[in-house]
């Protein structure tokens, strides 16, 4: 494709987290999210900004940030809450570029994109898997999928991604019919406690024409955390891992990976790196899955450095 052109995502998401046999329960590490981000061409005429019409009334200026990105992000603490806050209906782009008027697109989120909550079937026989055998996922299956939704797997270890589905590169296939998948053995290690993520993702038809040179699409999607522990594996001390970073109001927020489940997790700050001048300025636990969120607040100006204890 021509890597010139710029894009446009609204989505939702909300996730889960299953720790036994029973339903999976909401992920209060990973609150239900809202989310839109408008990344400029690369062309001589950028985006220099950006505002999303809400249904209902109401727009949101999206946030500039490291030149070409522009995004709008907020969490809730229920899909209630989302819903109600972010309704469903049209969503209205509005961009401003260097030269030329303004430009506008807009995006569909409906109530019925929203896919089922994943639901693994046979947990309770993946917390004591033989890592010389095959590895059998089963799943509660994606009821009512279109041809524009799909599902998405994958298995890390201590933060890593060691397998997912699809893969083109594999390749691997995951159909959106699809109720199970087999891990090769070959991916297993003895006495290890993996991370694993089941999703569904409903996607809109991608539009290529109302702004030509940025394409646009949108996503409803839910997504269930569970672990996978190979023979001998529970319990076993994982260092932690600093994920991807996202911008709100408070400061820089990043999803913790690779934790044993309920480890406290702690930020501290320095302005010097020197011994003794570090500062616990946040204290998380991860949750069943090892994971958690940080946030490394903004707490005045100047040079300063964060490390995870």
């Amino acid at each position: 494709g021509d890597m010139s052109l710029g894009s446009f995502f609204v989505s939702r998401q909300v996730s889960y987290v299953q720790t036994g046999s029973g339903a999976p329960v909401l992920d209060t590490n990973t609150p239900p999210l809202f989310d839109a981000a408008l990344t400029s061409p690369t062309n001589a005429n950028p985006v220099t900004s950006a505002q999303l019409d809400v249904p209902g009334g109401g727009s949101l200026d999206l946030t500039n940030l490291f030149g070409r990105l522009f995004f709008a992000y907020d969490q809730y603490a229920t899909q209630a809450e989302l819903d109600a806050s972010r309704p469903p209906g049209t969503y209205t782009l509005h961009v401003n570029r260097t030269s030329g008027g303004p430009q506008s697109l807009t995006r569909s989120l409906q109530a019925s994109d929203w896919p089922p909550i994943p639901q693994i079937l046979n947990l309770p026989a993946l917390q004591n898997v033989d890592a010389t055998s095959d590895l059998l996922v089963q799943w509660n299956g994606f009821s009512g999928a279109t041809a524009a939704d799909s599902i998405y797997f994958s298995l890390s270890l201590d933060g890593t991604q060691v397998y997912h589905a699809p893969d083109p590169c594999v390749p691997v296939e995951l159909d959106k019919a699809a109720t199970s998948i087999i891990v090769p053995k070959a991916i297993l290690e003895a006495n290890k406690t993996y991370g694993a993520s089941l999703g569904y993702i409903h996607t809109s038809a991608f539009d290529t024409n109302s702004i030509p040179d940025i394409f646009s699409y949108a996503s409803t999607s839910k997504y269930l955390s569970f672990l996978v522990v190979t023979a001998g594996g529970a319990g076993s001390a994982r260092p932690p891992m600093i994920g991807s970073l996202s911008l709100n109001s408070q400061g820089l927020q990043s999803q913790i990976t690779g934790a044993a489940p309920g480890q406290s997790l702690q930020v501290q700050e320095s302005t010097t790196l020197l011994p003794g001048s570090w500062m616990t300025v946040q204290t998380n636990q991860a949750d069943a899955t090892g994971n958690a969120y940080i946030l490394f607040p903004f707490s005045g100006s100047g040079q300063r450095f964060f490390r995870l204890y």
